[in-house]
């Protein structure tokens, strides 16, 4: 019975290991098995609430990001005390009474989190060093875990970033586009498409290295990213298929960019978006003109603009699962 014991801890202690390392530092691996199909049901249920609980969606990234602490610390916990239930190698350093096994979870919690002495030892060399070893397991576990905190905090705070600085010229593509128009051409976008295409990018690899930023949700529109993005998108799908040709602007930033997205959706489809039957409105390519901005036809653009179909639909599919709600005559979608 004893050997089951510590082969059942030794399978979980493994298991939690892989999940910790697995999430935390290989960057192109997305979550553990473990961590992936904990959030993705919290997620799905937090939704759920939401409709009956207003902005319980904004402590999500937070409540996700402890639950999988604390569901490594368990299993963590309940590992080594099965192992060590199951070793006969724990004794008491004073009185004769049996260890039981509330005994082995206070042995096990002391010397994964505190490194401290308690009341109880190991004897003989090998359960010695597997208590060495737990030790050591247990510093690996808060030291990565603290630092997957500090990398998920930065992460947020950027992506919250770059929606301020998308929103920072316009709430809509269509203001984006007349505020950057200069008169004559929309050269003083080029810093600009280019410090997004580098933000974008640098986004991307943090949503692969770190799952769990994908649910940090906020019902504030002008900090959603998911929004910014699909913003910024529509600007570059007017750059590509709405500005007549005697209007100069840098298509190889608008292809940078272009391309940073590209990367983001990819990213997210493989873990976060569903596909949808429907696409986002279009711009108004009308107030454009109105603005003096020398465009195609509408009617041109409209067609330019069905070739993308695909690319809008998976854009809709990212407002979708970001909790964003299409309002209908908008062009935009809000909470």
């Amino acid at each position: 019975m004893r050997y089951l014991l510590i082969i059942a801890g030794v399978i979980i202690v493994g298991f939690t290991i892989v999940d910790l390392i697995w999430t935390s530092l290989w960057v192109d691996g997305g979550a553990g098995p473990l961590t992936d199909r904990m959030t993705n049901i919290a997620w799905k249920l937090l939704k759920k609430a939401d409709r009956k609980i207003k902005n319980i969606l904004n402590l999500s990234g937070p409540f996700l990001l402890i639950g999988t602490l604390a569901s490594w610390m368990m299993l963590f916990w309940i590992g080594w005390t099965l192992i060590f239930a199951g070793s006969e190698g724990i004794l008491r350093t004073s009185g004769n009474e049996p260890v039981q096994w509330h005994d082995y979870l206070y042995y096990s919690a002391y010397v994964i989190f505190t490194l401290g002495n308690g009341e109880f030892y190991p004897i003989g060399a090998v359960w010695q060093i597997v208590t060495s070893l737990a030790t050591g397991f247990g510093m690996m576990f808060l030291t990565l875990g603290t630092s997957y905190i500090l990398s998920i905090i930065g992460a947020v705070i950027r992506k919250r970033a770059f929606a301020s600085s998308v929103f920072g010229i316009g709430k809509s593509a269509e203001e984006i586009i007349i505020n950057a128009w200069d008169g004559n051409d929309f050269y003083k976008m080029d810093l600009y498409l280019n410090d997004l295409s580098t933000e974008l990018s640098i986004l991307t690899y943090q949503h692969k290295a770190y799952p769990l930023l994908f649910y940090y949700h906020t019902s504030s529109r002008i900090q959603a990213l998911s929004v910014a993005v699909q913003i910024i998108d529509d600007v570059l799908s007017f750059f590509d298929y709405g500005l007549t040709d005697e209007v100069k602007i840098n298509m190889l930033l608008v292809r940078s960019l272009r391309s940073s997205i590209d990367e983001y959706l990819e990213t997210l489809e493989k873990i976060f978006i569903e596909f949808e039957d429907r696409a986002l409105y279009l711009p108004d390519i009308n107030n454009i003109s109105y603005a003096g901005i020398p465009t195609v036809e509408e009617g041109e653009f409209r067609k330019k603009m069905e070739e993308i179909e695909g690319r809008r639909q998976m854009l809709y599919g990212l407002m979708v699962a970001d909790n964003r709600r299409k309002t209908d005559g908008s062009a935009h979608p809000m909470n």
